[in-house]
């Protein structure tokens, strides 16, 4: 970063009162009452809430489809075929922003659980009569929801170990976790349903979902288009990250 460490967030040993343009997108109040000295992981989770409301939209739709209309996409081997394709990890734009053993150990978790991370923007529509009426469906609905609990128990031992110690050494300030290297999760309890939709020339699950994170690029967080993500469009963060290439 080329930001003097006095404007970092939140103060270091002594609080600062900020405006909400000093700290957007993070709770103004919050930031206010934090000292970076004393941040722990419940603290900056809770900040993190704000964040995820932020980088994600509210999409509620003002009619749910009937399940009818895409419960015949939504298949057990449907859904095998497509977690057995090959992983988007989009990691070369990214290599080489942060110190090594930093970056690393992040890449490790995401490599790990990028599978849950997806599946948090991407929550298909799985009703009890589908679970029943498809075995092989029920088991993937019942998996995913073990991975996204396996994957929020190590995304909080990542912050443990990496951010806050770096942030209490005040190596670097709470804003790095805006960076698009990292990706998030939806608050807990939001969902981000996808309703699959045959337009144009698809024909098949795979063909409908590449439609929607065309229309979307949100639930990829903007990997394919990291100029495009939010942060990058907030102009106290200038100088705070390495552009993406």
């Amino acid at each position: 970063t080329t930001v003097p460490r006095g404007l970092w967030i939140p103060g270091y040993h002594v609080h600062r009162l900020f405006r909400t343009a000093d700290v957007t997108p993070w709770d103004v109040d919050k930031v206010s009452h934090q000292l970076a000295v004393e941040i722990d992981v419940p603290a900056l989770t809770s900040l993190l809430l704000d964040v995820s409301a932020w980088l994600f939209p509210t999409l509620a739709p003002s009619a749910h489809p009937h399940p009818s209309t895409y419960e015949h996409l939504i298949t057990g081997a449907a859904v095998d075929v497509l977690m057995n394709l090959s992983p988007l990890t989009f990691i070369p734009h990214i290599r080489g922003r942060m110190r090594h053993n930093f970056a690393q150990a992040y890449l490790e978790y995401e490599e790990r659980h990028l599978q849950s991370i997806w599946e948090s923007r991407h929550t298909l529509p799985i009703t009890e009569a589908m679970c029943l009426a498809d075995p092989l469906l029920a088991e993937y609905h019942e998996q995913r929801r073990q991975r996204r609990s396996r994957a929020g128990v190590a995304w909080r031992q990542f912050l443990a170990k990496y951010v806050v110690p770096a942030i209490r050494r005040h190596l670097c300030d709470i804003d790095i976790l805006l960076d698009p290297f990292f990706l998030h999760f939806p608050k807990p309890r939001v969902l981000k349903e996808w309703y699959p939709r045959l337009t144009g020339n698809a024909t098949t699950f795979a063909d409908a979902l590449e439609i929607l994170d065309a229309e979307e690029p949100w639930r990829f967080q903007y990997r394919l288009n990291p100029q495009d993500h939010p942060a990058m469009q907030i102009a106290r963060l200038a100088g705070k990250f390495i552009a993406p290439q």
